[in-house]
């Protein structure tokens, strides 16, 4: 990637994160990234293609954060109450703003299916990695379990923003503790 377009997406992102994709112009994000309109438009052909890429790098930057939580332990019932850690940590940074893929799913309506298919692949990949760790230390009803740490992972999302709620990560931690019975 190169660094004008490392640094249009970044600053993308960052205001698509803030206020939201569709209260973000074109023209918003140029003058935040100080980026000419034909540099803009040398990387990407649309929106559309610039919110892609801000997805991509959230989801890198999101995994990245699990993978360093869970690779702190070696059993794989702890890695997955692990990623409750992880989610503590974002819910306790400055920019929290709730998940960008949930925020940008209820802003696409009824349209962008590649955008979609980005924000659902993003949140099937940690159920995949749930269900995984989940199988791997000798859980019965792996799939079950997966969906019912994924709805207390999904849940502590919501508390945290809508209720401004910082504990919501350690009381889902709890709740999953019991309900892997750690």
């Amino acid at each position: 990637m190169s660094a004008k377009r490392d640094h249009l997406v970044k600053s993308a992102l960052s205001l698509f994160y803030k206020d939201g994709i569709n209260a973000t112009g074109i023209d918003r994000i140029l003058e935040e990234s100080g980026v000419a309109k034909m540099t803009l438009y040398n990387h990407f052909k649309s929106k559309d293609e610039l919110i892609a890429a801000t997805l991509k790098v959230q989801d890198k930057k999101f995994n990245d954060l699990v993978e360093k939580e869970i690779a702190k332990y070696q059993d794989p019932l702890e890695k997955v109450i692990a990623i409750f850690d992880a989610l503590d940590h974002w819910f306790n940074t400055k920019t929290y703003r709730g998940c960008f893929f949930v925020n940008t799913m209820a802003e696409l309506g009824s349209t962008n299916d590649p955008l979609k298919a980005a924000c659902q692949s993003h949140k099937q990949h940690l159920t995949d990695l749930v269900h995984t760790l989940l199988k791997e230390g000798g859980i019965a009803h792996a799939e079950t379990l997966t969906r019912q740490v994924r709805l207390l992972m999904e849940g502590a999302i919501a508390q945290s923003l809508v209720m401004k709620d910082k504990e919501a990560a350690i009381d889902a931690k709890a709740a999953a503790k019991a309900l892997l019975k750690l």
